[in-house]
């Protein structure tokens, strides 16, 4: 065998052996990318459905969904991935909500939020909460025990409307019923305003007790002034 004849088996020796390792490592390569884009992939439609879902929680009218919905948020905001198209949805239940427990999970999260992120703070916590938080009017969140009490609790609602108190509703919480009427203000400057309430409820035969949780929710800058809550005992009405 000649000399260059030596030379080009060398060579195609030397090919066979490097397409025997390239070949399959680029196919392992190109195998992982394709890989890792899938993944990433699906990752992504899957927070889209957990997200579409969610909304679903949010916009529905039953609470124990859109608690759900707002305890899930938290969970993102304490992994560091709160999806923040939800600030939206979450200001407008700190206007429009009427059951209490959704309207200070709400503003919990949006507080958090804040607290972590500058730009969220400034994009979407100061236009969402300071107007509310500012807000002068008295809001009486109304909690019934029992459906029998809703139509009696709808009438002192709008007599307490009538007063110039804003009433978001009639709330069911499926609880333990409480012994007595509660009347809960939640910041020390409502004192005076929870007795002006009291004497309005006794005016309607109504005896309730006040709860004074200002001590608790003293720094909270989630409750806005003006915030109180009427629970009904499981008698009320009955």
């Amino acid at each position: 065998m000649s000399t260059d004849e030596k030379k080009m088996a060398r060579i195609d020796v030397l090919v066979k052996i490097s397409s025997g390792i390239v070949i399959p490592l680029l196919i392992f390569l190109f195998g992982t990318t394709m890989t890792l884009t899938q993944k990433r992939a699906e990752a992504v439609q899957r927070k889209a459905a957990i997200a579409d879902k969610l909304r679903g929680h949010l916009k529905s009218n039953d609470v124990d969904e859109k608690i759900f919905a707002l305890r899930m948020l938290d969970y993102f905001v304490e992994q560091d991935e709160f999806p923040e198209e939800f600030a939206y949805m979450l200001g407008t239940m700190l206007k429009e909500e009427r059951n209490s427990e959704v309207v200070l999970l709400a503003g919990t999260i949006i507080s958090k939020m804040g607290k972590t992120s500058k730009e969220f703070n400034d994009i979407v916590v100061k236009p969402t909460m300071v107007p509310v938080l500012a807000e002068k009017t008295k809001r009486v969140y109304v909690h019934i025990f029992d459906e029998k009490q809703r139509s009696k609790a709808k009438e002192l609602g709008q007599q307490l409307i009538g007063k110039g108190y804003e009433v978001p509703g009639v709330e069911r919480i499926v609880k333990d019923g409480l012994k007595d009427n509660e009347l809960r203000f939640f910041k020390e400057d409502d004192a005076a305003t929870a007795q002006i309430l009291v004497g309005l409820l006794e005016g309607q035969h109504i005896s309730v007790k006040v709860k004074n949780l200002s001590e608790r929710y003293k720094n909270s800058t989630v409750i806005r002034p003006g915030h109180f809550e009427l629970w009904f005992s499981q008698n009320q009405f009955m």
